[in-house]
């Protein structure tokens, strides 16, 4: 089943050119296995041939900033067939740009394609691509500068533009958590942004909710309770407040209530003196609120 906030905010996304192809390929820092396909954006796919990430590799120059809102017009199948057949040199820029468009389809297909026949394989390519450390670097910073244009035009009141810069930084952190599984702060931040998306997406599209609510919420519970295996997380931000939230919004108020009092008796509690005192004013009551997302740690 295709991701509820994919379909909602980048519905074309979801289409892929699938290139076949002998021996094993090296495409960047990028390495595909003989029997694993290369996707490539096929027409309508727009968001893959927007230019919202560059991927670094050994050889390449420095990597352009790029513009989001820019379009390629490039055919990545047909540049890749080019590659295949000897006619596409790597030192291009076809190449390059070849490269980040197939990146790009990775980082979409690793978040959103679990129906997939070859998601985990595409996701090993991702998480085993060359020069690792700069490319985890880069991506968190990309990701942390979409969640803060996110939260410009959310209070500018432009969901839409919000979303879409939601939906990047969702890409991005996933990344990111490909190429080092077990950082608490990437882990973390994808937990807060996937339930800040379900309370956006229940309070914005409140007919459209109730599926995405639940997938995100799912998420959130997720990446959260991995990244309070950290001693940081849990003593230095308010993770067990916003696990609480979560499982009361998926009706587990025992579990919710538990996660509470963790976070009380954590010392977050006298950081984060707000939430603190919105859970001890709600013992017994049936509210969960809505408090605002707190900063990220990556």
């Amino acid at each position: 089943m295709a991701s509820f906030f994919q379909e909602l905010v980048a519905p074309g996304s979801r289409a892929f050119t699938w290139v076949e192809h002998e021996g094993e390929l090296h495409l960047g820092p990028f390495t595909f296995p003989a029997d694993l396909p290369v996707p490539v954006a096929a027409t309508e796919n727009t968001l893959a041939k927007q230019l919202w990430f560059d991927f670094p590799y050994p050889g390449r120059g420095p990597v352009p900033t790029g513009h989001d809102e820019d379009e390629e017009t490039i055919d990545g199948g047909e540049l890749l067939r080019g590659l295949l057949e000897g006619h596409l040199p790597a030192a291009s820029p076809d190449y390059d740009r070849l490269v980040d468009q197939v990146g790009r389809c990775l980082l979409i297909l690793a978040a959103f394609g679990r129906e997939e026949p070859h998601h985990r394989e595409l996701e090993q390519v991702i998480a085993r691509a060359e020069e690792g450390a700069a490319l985890f670097d880069m991506l968190l910073r990309h990701a942390q500068h979409h969640l803060q244009e996110g939260t410009h035009f959310a209070e500018q009141y432009e969901g839409e533009a919000a979303l879409r810069e939601f939906l990047l930084a969702r890409l991005l952190l996933h990344g990111a958590h490909l190429v080092s599984p077990t950082t608490p702060g990437v882990l973390y931040d994808l937990g807060v942004l996937c339930y800040e998306l379900a309370r956006r997406i229940s309070s914005d599209r409140p007919d459209e909710a109730k599926d995405g609510q639940h997938e995100l919420l799912a998420e959130s519970l997720h990446y959260l309770q991995l990244a309070l295996a950290d001693a940081a997380i849990r003593e230095e931000t308010p993770a067990f407040f916003l696990l609480g939230l979560c499982r009361e919004e998926t009706g587990d108020r025992e579990g919710a209530w538990s996660a509470y009092e963790r976070f009380l008796a954590s010392p977050a509690s006298e950081q984060y003196k707000d939430l603190a005192l919105e859970v001890r004013g709600r013992r017994g009551e049936g509210d969960s609120g809505s408090p605002d997302r707190t900063g990220g740690k990556s």
